[in-house]
C-alpha cells in the first residue's frame, strides 16, 4: 500500500513541476515577445508596480540581510527581464523529468 502511495504522490508531483515550468516559460515567452529583449528585470517589476519594488527592497533587506540585497538580489534584478521565469521553467521541467525516471534497482546477479 505505501509503494502504491509513492507512485499516486510521484505522479502529482511530476504534473505539478511540469504545470509550473510550462507556466514559467510561456510567461518567459511572452516577456520576450512584449517588451523591449534587453530590458532589465528590475524595470519590468517598476513598469508594472513601482511600489512592488520598493517592497521587495525592504522585505530582503528587512528580514535577510543588506548582503542578500546587494549581492544577490542587485545582480538578478539587472538582468534581462524574460531571463528569470526561463531559468525558473528549465529547473522545473528537470526537476519533473528526474523525478519521473524509474526508481534505480540493483542489477542483478548471476550465480553459478
Amino acid at each position: 500500500m505505501i509503494a502504491r502511495r509513492h507512485g499516486v504522490w510521484r505522479a502529482w508531483a511530476v504534473r505539478a513541476l511540469a504545470v509550473l515550468a510550462a507556466v514559467c516559460l510561456v510567461v518567459a515567452f511572452a516577456l520576450l515577445l512584449m517588451l523591449p529583449l534587453m530590458l532589465p528585470l528590475a524595470e519590468c517589476i517598476d513598469r508594472f508596480d513601482h511600489g512592488k519594488l520598493l517592497a521587495l527592497q525592504s522585505l530582503v533587506r528587512d528580514h535577510v540581510s543588506e548582503w542578500a540585497w546587494q549581492a544577490l538580489t542587485l545582480p538578478l534584478l539587472a538582468r534581462p527581464g524574460w531571463l528569470l521565469p526561463l531559468s525558473l521553467g528549465i529547473v522545473l521541467g528537470g526537476a519533473a523529468v528526474t523525478i519521473s525516471w524509474p526508481p534505480a534497482t540493483k542489477p542483478h546477479r548471476r550465480r553459478g
